[in-house]
């Protein structure tokens, strides 16, 4: 019979089997596949997957060898071939978790401080959805095991994370992983942020040169140093022409409106943004931050929605629209029969709106108005609004117009919950940076619906999609759900 002992060399031997290949593969063939911080992004997962498996071992080997003899511990009743099971999943789960917290993406200046509390918050969700399954399964699960695996599990993934983030200091010293860096600014801000890039040679940036407003200076012209490149107008040309990698804006004076509109105009070219403050916080919503010249730099790259996500999120969609549309089919009867007996015209109501990338469908709503009424006015500000027909003030209150738009998520059209769907007309008004609010399927519902309704400007809904689009979660969007339910029911800002 095999001892936990026998069992802890048994897998540590066959995982250091896989590890040991596994970085072999990175040092010869990933070395010319993959770029610096993709390797580097395989290392952490490799480190992150080792330092589970040892937690996993190490926790049972607590339990049952060193607090089984205490008399404050009952006796341990499962096999350890309960726990070996559950690597592979707790595994799968910990990389998964670890990739949507940004634990995996190539920061450079961040403190370990501030990447150990994030391990902290990630393996403390983990650890949540963990019980929450073993509640489900109706598994009599050992507490004690759980705080013991989530001591060791943040102990030795933060360890072995900080030996990787040291040597990777090193490699950085020795040139490797370089990124190169255009500056916009000539001021105090981008005086300490070249200052702090040069004196710092661990965080690998190598300073290509300047771009600026400043109409005195010219082209070639050393300012601080480091070359002039050109005005900050033709910085989507100069990151080509220079191939940089990263931008930072260290420009405190710089309009809002004119950073974003520039950031938009240079996404085609593949490089990192980001801002030298401490006050700016339109569209960053959950910011990751670095630290420079000790200065708060914040990523201003627009959110990449990866393949899971959107596959995540389309299943739902398709789940929960058709459970809603089973349901609802008794009130498209009655409100179809109201409409018809109400007023003249169409029980459906169709517009064009702007979806995803730009692309425009057929919305579809319950007709609240009277059918002679322009299909491209606005939307009615106020309860009173003469367009609107009797049944029509009933369903707009209730929200229950909107009813037909779940033929839209079932033809992927539009989402349960997203951005606002805007007509043409709004959209074609958009600058180039808010037209960012495209990049997701618009939604039936969203935090504009659930945080003041048409009580707020366009603006405001702006800033609440770009706040969704950075942070959205499949928790996010069902908590949207259920708090809309609550706002209909109330008919807050429904008009």
């Amino acid at each position: 019979m095999k001892t936990p002992l026998t069992w802890t060399l048994l897998f540590l031997r066959q995982f250091g089997i896989i590890a040991y290949i596994a970085l072999g593969i990175v040092q010869r063939i990933g070395a010319k596949m993959l770029k610096y911080d993709s390797r580097i992004r395989v290392l952490l997962v490799l480190s992150d997957l080792f330092a589970t498996f040892i937690s996993i071992i190490l926790t049972y080997w607590i339990r049952v060898d060193l607090l089984e003899s205490t008399p404050f511990v009952a006796p341990f009743l499962h096999d350890i071939t309960v726990y070996l099971w559950t690597i592979p999943f707790v595994c799968v789960l910990w990389v998964c978790i670890f990739s949507a917290k940004g634990l995996y993406r190539p920061r450079r200046g961040i403190s370990r401080m501030g990447e150990f509390r994030e391990i902290v918050r990630a393996i403390t969700f983990g650890v949540i959805i963990i019980m929450a399954a073993s509640f489900l399964r109706k598994f009599d699960y050992s507490r004690l095991i759980v705080l013991s695996f989530w001591v060791c599990n943040i102990v030795i993934t933060g360890a072995f994370r900080a030996i990787i983030r040291h040597s990777q200091r090193k490699w950085m010293l020795k040139g490797h992983g370089k990124s190169s860096v255009i500056v916009v600014g000539t001021g105090e801000t981008a005086r300490l942020i070249i200052d702090r890039m040069r004196r710092a040679q661990d965080l690998g940036y190598e300073i290509v040169g300047i771009v600026d407003d400043d109409k005195s200076l010219n082209e070639n012209e050393n300012v601080m140093g480091v070359p002039f490149l050109g005005y900050t107008e033709y910085l989507p040309e100069i990151i080509k022409k220079y191939e940089a990698k990263e931008v930072f804006f260290a420009k405190p004076n710089m309009n809002h409106e004119q950073m974003l509109n520039t950031v938009a105009s240079c996404e085609e070219t593949g490089a990192s943004f980001r801002i030298a403050s401490d006050l700016f916080e339109i569209v960053t919503g959950k910011t990751e931050i670095d630290n420079v010249a000790d200065t708060p730099i914040i990523d201003l790259t627009g959110p990449r929605i990866g393949l899971w996500r959107r596959m995540s999120k389309d299943i739902m969609d398709f789940c929960l629209a058709t459970v809603f549309l089973i349901i609802s089919l008794p009130f498209w009867a009655l409100i179809s029969l109201a409409i018809k007996l109400d007023t003249k015209g169409p029980i459906f109501f169709k517009q064009r709106r702007v979806g995803e990338k730009g692309k425009e469908f057929t919305i579809y709503k319950f007709r609240t108005m009277f059918y002679d009424v322009d299909t491209f006015e606005h939307s009615p500000t106020h309860k009173m609004d003469e367009r609107i027909t009797r049944v029509g003030k009933a369903l707009r209150r209730t929200s229950l117009d909107e009813l037909p738009q779940l033929l839209n998520v079932l033809k992927r059209h539009m989402s349960l919950v997203g951005p606002r769907p805007e007509m043409p007309f709004i959209v074609a008004q958009y600058d180039k940076w808010q037209r960012k609010r495209l990049d997701l399927k618009p939604g039936i519902t969203g935090l504009w619906q659930v945080l003041g309704r048409k009580n707020l400007p366009l603006e405001q809904n702006l800033q609440y999609d770009f706040y969704y689009i950075k942070n959205r979660t499949t928790l996010m969007d069902l908590v949207i759900l259920l708090k809309t339910i609550k706002v209909v029911i109330i008919g807050k800002g429904a008009y």
